[in-house]
């Protein structure tokens, strides 16, 4: 799963982190590959634990609310 999930997004997500960086809206610790790997695992995580992932719970841990 983590092939399948996780690496395939990997380069995307730290474009995403990098472009957050740039603007000011990230610190520069956040651009990393343990960083962009995190909410494909928790939505691994969740799957393992729960079955099918609600829509509703891959958007929270897409749109993080600090």
């Amino acid at each position: 799963m983590y092939r399948r999930v996780v690496l395939p997004h990997k380069e995307i997500l730290l474009g995403i982190l990098g472009a957050a960086v740039e603007r000011g809206e990230a610190g520069p610790g956040a651009l990393g590959v343990r960083t962009a790997s995190t909410a494909p695992r928790l939505v691994i995580a969740a799957h393992t634990e729960h079955g099918t992932v609600p829509q509703g719970e891959v958007e929270a841990v897409r749109t993080p609310r600090c």
